[in-house]
């Protein structure tokens, strides 16, 4: 007796396209947050280490990374935000996982604060543009190992395999 509440057949180990997850949505916002936040901290770090380099031997070295490290990480976090969450934003719609797209990204953020931030015909002005540069591409490459490898994935993968009437659990391997 062939109904019409017959199971519809699929090839073995052919992948569903899968439903976009709420839970994963919100698991990917927190992960590209943190990864963002982390990828700027290291920014921060490197500007500072840059801008600092050869005053290792002052007494006060100490403090002036550290408070220049923070004031960086909050610099960034407030100057870059918006353009940080619509570079995230698109990173994640188009699946963008290539670890020089994201190195080039980091690279343009602050090299886009530093032209607001820096007059380049004062003295070490181009010096600063390349330590910006240089800590952009190390936040860029701090955010893809953590967030960016698996930009866009959202959906829950489905998987049929032989017998099966309905999608085995999300993340099956594949048959």
């Amino acid at each position: 007796m062939a109904g019409t509440d017959a199971p519809m057949q699929r090839p073995v180990g052919q992948q569903d396209a899968g439903r976009v997850s709420v839970t994963r949505i919100i698991l990917r916002v927190l992960l590209c947050s943190f990864a963002a936040f982390v990828a700027v901290v290291a920014a921060s770090l490197i500007g500072t280490f840059g801008l600092y380099r050869g005053l290792e031997d002052d007494p006060l070295y100490s403090v002036m990374v550290l408070a220049t490290a923070w004031a960086g990480t909050a610099l960034v976090i407030l100057g870059g935000l918006p353009v940080l969450v619509v570079y995230m934003l698109g990173t994640e719609l188009v699946s963008l996982r290539s670890v020089i797209w994201h190195m080039l990204g980091g690279m343009a953020l602050m090299l886009a604060l530093a032209f607001g931030l820096i007059d380049p015909s004062e003295t070490g002005g181009q010096q600063r543009f390349a330590v910006a540069a240089a800590a952009g591409i190390v936040g860029g490459f701090v955010y893809w190992a953590i967030a960016g490898r698996s930009a866009g994935r959202v959906r829950e993968r489905l998987y049929f395999t032989e017998g099966d009437e309905a999608p085995s659990a999300p993340g099956s391997p594949e048959a």
